[in-house]
């Protein structure tokens, strides 16, 4: 890399570090402190008198999750047999994943927004839950299921059998089957336990895979609703008293396109059903409880100490085979946790101002002369009995309500330092980009500067340590607060500098509309409807774009009509009309195709839920019309590869293509050869390997020549350097067909096509009237492939909400969870738009570079130079692009932190935007040093 690609790539580390401590500040990972304070011991006494404690209610208890079980299916058609049973509607927090929720089901806490990531990979114990009150107790936990309860709570489990594939999605039902069998032998001796839980994950995995409506997930809810038959009348068997008690409920819910991860209503409610007399008959469809409150009131019912976490309520259904007395006990004991708590948090003279603590005395006060009476006059009254149910319940409420809103923590420090660091690094590259600046030229070695940097930070921590200002003990510590801010003071003395001592010239004028429509998106951040409707922005102003270059393009053809006009007959006129307007005939094609595939996919928070394309591709009767769209899919992407490869090599494109089919048509996606036409066991695993043989073989057919040629051919020219580009983008297109839904693989094409044209039209420009030079071409090119990125990004299918995140293309192939192969592939599908764009325009640039116009006297060395300047200002305008949306986002993260929906729409955005920088990121440093190898082995 030249000087100028170390400082991008010095700023562009800085921007990612500065990502990153931003986030650490505003998603704290250690969000349950390690020093928590015990459970307060239930009370015994109210003004004086004694309290009647309820015993534990129930000798055993069956746990029983059903991973992604929304609200809305448990009914009479699909779930007979549990719809008879009680059923209460729980409201879960977001995220809607896996990990957060299990910490509200067991401690009743909120957890934090940043586990969505952690759900992916291993979480720290859980310090205190209600498994930890029963297991200090003596009583018998046992567990099977998903492995993210084992790393939660592996020492509390008296046993446990865990799927340890549980994120493998291709598999619905071995797992289940295996809890199922280990619930029969459980059900057969209920002596040899007191909780037993039971995580059932198939469902989720036929959400992600096949959507909500698949004829799948009729089958495993009535598979499910066979479990809950099977558990119920097996613990109706036991005549003895206390009775067991089942409860079923689910983590998370699922959202109409089978992901989860958001906030919509089919994701966040989700049902709690108890079998037998442990609720009330009425129906309670309208009533709704927070997931939060089921560890407080599982601790009345079974007779343990709240958790010290909880900020739950007691649910009144749950609680209805208690006595009158032990009630109110049971109300009275979780509002007093709860005002002690808010005692501990805002002080006691600040809690007692407040409506709810005197809600609360209103509630003791029933509650203590409800109890005089009894004790005194051996009567109740059903008055006293209802003032101080209902005041000690809203009281309650009310404080778990703060608590939810409130249980957010920043750390402004860490906040404050990576906006600063954001924010410097986009100023530096907006300037290098944009003025006749050049930082570059102060650049030492790498790593010295590098070492520089570390050198300083050690010296100002130790300082700082000395005198008491940080208190910096560990290198993580270091990292995170004293390298960063050395780093600020050094950009800071750069920035002042060119302030102070020289002027700054602007050598690139940005056109208005370009400048418009950046601002315009950036700014549409503001609103919390156009972060949910981000594609209507990107569809406005791509489209816009597109149609402004096409204009442009058909004003500089009419020109040349009128002059060949001027001395010619019409009909030669006419001729040379359609010869002048046959190169804008594939733009145009390319416009109208864009009208087409936005309909594809809906996507958005109220577009999501209209019928697309891919809808109907969906129904199984249109299986056939799918199978024909790939197909001619995959023979556009054969036709569109031959100009990057040789005829052998199309012979592998098209073994890749065949494969593709191959493996869609197995796991019976599109119409294929069914299975009993074979002898042999014919599975994905049989086709895989001739698409990986045949894609390795385009990479080796390329580069081996190049590398291990002749001394005499072996020097890196542009050709040469272009044919190796063209394999690496032929490459990444074959994979990212595997990897696209069956009636998305046309987008693959498609992104190729409308590139291809939109560049063409920003070529012509050249010779239009307004001749724009090399460098506007660029900058048309840059803003051309950001906008058709993003517009391919939402033509996906994607959103800003989590729930929309596609993990399917993750485990095509895999027999086993590979966390590192699947974030990889996951991110290549989710991303495509982006990679794809950044290789074609990387290609164009050195497909281009011989109609740079170039000194007759220094004709080799200015053209190396041109060619490394056109690479150089592509990525730096990318790149300011890309960091000015996100910094600013940043600062508006700051701004709307107490915002309604900081947490649904903001958060959820917030991490797209730094993924994508991060993408950007490594995109940008695998292809320098993609470039710096080259040179160096051949």
């Amino acid at each position: 890399m030249n000087k100028h690609d170390w400082f991008l790539f010095y700023l562009l580390s800085a921007f990612v570090f500065g990502c990153c401590l931003f986030l650490v500040g505003f998603f704290p990972v250690d969000f349950q402190k390690t020093g928590l304070s015990p459970s307060p011991e239930p009370p015994t006494k109210l003004n004086g008198l004694s309290l009647t404690r309820p015993k534990k209610q129930y000798s055993n208890v069956v746990f029983m999750v059903v991973d992604a079980l929304r609200y809305d299916f448990v009914d009479k058609e699909q779930m007979p047999y549990t719809s008879r049973h009680c059923k209460v509607q729980m409201k879960a927090s977001i995220p809607t994943v896996t990990l957060p929720r299990i910490k509200s089901l067991t401690s009743g806490t909120i957890s934090n927004f940043i586990d969505v990531i952690l759900n992916l990979g291993s979480s720290q114990p859980l310090q205190d839950s209600i498994l930890h009150k029963l297991h200090k107790r003596g009583d018998k936990v046992v567990f099977y299921g998903d492995f993210t309860w084992v790393d939660l709570f592996s020492k509390i489990f008296h046993r446990y059998e865990s799927n340890t594939d549980s994120f493998y999605l291709t598999e619905f039902h071995e797992g289940d089957n295996n809890i199922t069998k280990s619930l029969h032998k459980e059900l057969r001796n209920l002596t040899s336990w007191d909780f037993l839980i039971l995580h059932y994950i198939g469902l989720d995995r036929i959400g992600h895979m096949e959507g909500s409506n698949g004829a799948k997930i009729f089958l495993k809810l009535r598979e499910m609703d066979d479990v809950v038959e099977l558990i119920d009348k097996a613990l109706a068997k036991k005549v003895t008293e206390p009775k067991p008690l089942l409860l079923v409920t689910a983590d998370h819910g699922m959202r109409n396109g089978g992901g989860h991860g958001g906030s919509s209503p089919e994701e966040i409610f989700v049902p709690l059903i108890v079998t037998g007399r442990n609720c009330s008959k009425q129906d309670k469809t309208t009533i709704e409880y927070n997931q939060v409150d089921i560890a407080a009131t599982l601790s009345i019912l079974l007779d343990v100490p709240i958790p010290s976490t909880s900020i739950g309520c007691i649910i009144p259904e749950l609680i209805e085979t208690l006595t009158p007395e032990e009630k109110l006990y049971a109300l009275y004991y979780n509002t007093k946790f709860l005002i002690d708590k808010a005692m501990a948090k805002y002080g006691k003279n600040n809690v007692q101002k407040e409506d709810y603590y005197s809600w609360y005395e209103t509630a003791t006060d029933a509650h203590t002369v409800y109890l005089t009476n009894i004790l005194k006059e051996n009567t109740t009254s059903a008055y006293l009995f209802e003032k101080a149910k209902l005041n000690y319940m809203r009281s309650a409420y009310e404080i778990s309500h703060i608590f939810a809103k409130s249980y957010t923590r920043f750390d402004f420090g860490m906040i404050f330092l990576g906006v600063t660091l954001t924010g410097l690094s986009t100023v530096l590259v907006f300037l290098t980009c944009f003025t006749s600046t050049n930082f570059s030229k102060k650049l030492h070695e790498p790593l010295i500067y590098f070492g520089r940097i570390f050198l300083a930070a050690a010296s100002i921590n130790t300082i700082g340590y000395v005198f008491h200002y940080v208190h910096t003990s560990n290198i993580v510590l270091m990292c995170l607060t004293t390298i960063p801010i050395f780093v600020i003071i050094l950009l800071s003395l750069e920035l002042s500098k060119l302030v102070l001592r020289s002027r700054l010239i602007f050598t690139l004028d940005i056109p208005i509309s370009i400048a418009f429509g950046i601002l315009f998106q950036i700014f549409s951040l503001c609103s919390t409807s156009f972060i949910e409707e981000e594609h209507q922005t990107w569809y406005y102003l791509g489209s816009t774009f597109l149609l402004s270059l096409f204009w442009k393009n058909i004003s500089n053809t009419r020109l040349k009509v009128i002059t060949f006009s001027s001395s010619s007959s019409l009909e030669r006129d006419i001729l040379i009309f359609f010869k002048i307007l046959s190169p804008l005939t594939k733009p145009f094609l390319a416009v109208l195709l864009t009208v087409f595939i936005r309909r594809l996919n809906q996507t958005g928070d109220k577009w999501m839920r209209i019928p697309d394309i891919g809808d109907w591709f969906a129904v199984s009767d249109n299986k056939i019309y799918l199978s024909l769209f790939l197909v001619v899919s995959l023979l556009l992407i054969i036709y569109q590869l031959k100009q990057y490869n040789t005829p052998l090599q199309m012979v592998a494109c098209i073994i890749t293509c065949v494969s593709i089919y191959s493996y869609r048509g197995i796991i019976d996606a599109v119409v294929f050869f069914h299975p009993k036409h074979f002898n042999f066991a014919f599975s994905p695993f049989l086709v895989l390997p001739f698409y990986w043989t045949s894609v390795i073989y385009i990479l080796a057919s390329s580069y081996l020549p190049v590398i291990f040629g002749s001394t005499k051919d072996n020097n890196l020219d542009n050709s040469r350097l272009c044919k190796l580009l063209g394999t690496n983008l032929t490459v990444f297109t074959l994979i990212s067909a595997l990897l696209h839904k069956p009636h998305n693989v046309f987008l693959v094409f498609a992104m190729h096509i409308i590139l291809k044209c939109t560049y063409s039209l920003c070529d012509n420009l050249r010779g239009a009237r307004r001749r724009l030079d090399a460098q506007m071409i660029l900058l048309y090119k840059v803003v051309v492939t950001i906008y058709v990125c993003k517009m391919f990004y939402f033509f996906q299918g994607n959103s800003n909400s989590l729930a929309t995140i596609d993990l399917n293309p993750g485990f095509i192939g895999l027999s086993h969870y590979n966390p590192l192969f699947v974030g990889i592939m996951v991110t290549a599908n989710t991303y495509f738009a982006d990679i794809f764009g950044f290789l074609y325009l990387i290609l164009d640039i050195y497909q281009k570079q011989d109609e740079v116009s170039i000194s007759k006297e220094t004709n080799e060395f200015v053209n190396d130079v041109s060619e490394r300047n056109n690479y150089n200002l592509v990525t730096t305008i990318m790149a300011t692009i890309k960091l000015l949306t996100t910094s600013v986002y940043l600062i508006l993260m700051i701004a709307f932190r107490h915002h309604l929906f900081i947490f649904t729409v903001f958060s959820p955005k917030v991490l797209y935007e730094c993924f994508a920088i991060l993408l950007f990121y490594l995109n940008f440093s695998m292809t320098n040093l993609y470039f710096y190898l080259l040179h160096k082995i051949i």
